[in-house]
């Protein structure tokens, strides 16, 4: 309370002086063009108020619905899955929450990344036989989990440069997959991440990425990128990583058709390894 009155009174200071200092910066239209007037959370699920062509002010419309659709075993879900529609882990296309379950639900509400310890040959993490992809799929068609997961957190301590102390809170994730030591894989925990803007980040242009990627921080500024090059599942050639943690795949679609896939089991022309009928069209 003291220090929003604090601030209240330096901004009627400035106003009695002429004006608010020239570094203030005008917070109603952060977002240029794309900003919206819409209250709420709801803000981002509707088009950006710039795209005005009504053939993709459609398509947004017609990808809200399958987004939002509930799968069935009729539908392609599983045999063993995260959850049973996309639109349930992000909260309102926003970021999705940071617990392992959904306890009412009974579903996952984050990624668990596993492999065994180590990398192999070519620098990759080395999938777990057993499972053959590289995350756990905790729910069964049955109703039935495969994986019981435990989400606790321990507290870090630590303290700032001018000495003010504060505490985090680090992960403690323990699961069990038969015939596997605990001790022989490795895991990591995934939050969903929001779903705003991924269009724009894939129209940037490779060069424009590259220029500023800076991996040995040429430029001294501390903040430092390397660009990873990951096989497009569509054309089977390597391509900048976009999307996804660590830059795993190079495009919406890509990123798109593995969430189906590795998150609910539903397959599609990018991910298909049994060959069979696939469950999700192109479209």
């Amino acid at each position: 309370m003291y220090r929003l009155i604090r601030i209240t009174v330096y901004f009627a200071y400035c106003i009695v002086l002429g004006g608010l200092p020239a570094y203030t910066q005008d917070i109603t239209n952060l977002g240029g063009d794309l900003t919206t007037t819409i209250p709420g959370a709801n803000a981002l699920q509707v088009n950006a108020p710039n795209v005005i062509d009504p053939v993709r002010r459609q398509q947004q419309l017609d990808g809200f619905e399958p987004f939002h659709q509930i799968f069935t075993k009729q539908e392609g879900l599983g045999p063993n899955f995260v959850h049973v529609s996309c639109g349930k882990c992000p909260v309102q296309n926003g970021r999705g929450r940071v617990k392992s379950v959904d306890k009412r639900r009974r579903r996952e509400a984050m990624v668990i990344k596993v492999s065994l310890q180590g990398l192999d040959d070519t620098g990759a993490p080395i999938n777990i036989p057993t499972l053959g992809i590289d995350q756990l799929q905790p729910s069964r068609l049955n109703g039935k989990r495969r994986f019981r997961t435990r989400l606790r957190w321990s507290k870090v301590p630590g303290s700032y440069p001018d000495g003010t102390k504060y505490k985090l809170r680090a992960p403690r994730l323990r699961f069990r997959i038969r015939g596997v030591k605990r001790k022989a894989v490795a895991s990591s925990l995934r939050a969903t991440p929001p779903l705003v803007g991924l269009g724009l980040l894939e129209a940037i242009k490779e060069s424009d990425i590259l220029a500023l990627s800076d991996e040995n921080d040429s430029n001294n500024d501390g903040i430092s990128g390397r660009p990873q090059y990951v096989p497009d599942p569509e054309t089977g050639d390597f391509e900048l990583g976009r999307f996804g943690f660590r830059a795993s795949t190079p495009s919406v679609k890509a990123q798109t058709a593995a969430a189906a896939f590795f998150d609910m089991g539903v397959t599609s022309s990018l991910f298909n390894p049994s060959g069979g009928a696939v469950e999700m069209s192109d479209e």
